[in-house]
């Protein structure tokens, strides 16, 4: 017998984007076959916009950008 949320999630990993000369922020999940960006630095990246795609979920970061 388990305890809390029945509903078995996969867990993930997000970023969280601050936008330059804005005041708002964005989660962005990262898709599982990318690595990991340090934290703390600027990042150019593609990504799949959940505004844009209303049957996703969350929007997700598909590719850096060197």
């Amino acid at each position: 017998m388990t305890a809390g949320n029945t509903h078995q999630r996969k867990p993930f990993e997000r970023i969280e984007i601050l936008m330059d000369n804005a005041k708002y922020s964005r989660h962005l999940r990262i898709d599982e076959g990318l690595l990991k960006k340090g934290a703390g630095g600027r990042a150019c990246f593609e990504f799949y916009d959940r505004k844009l795609n209303p049957h996703m979920q969350d929007s997700i970061v598909i590719k850096w950008c060197e």
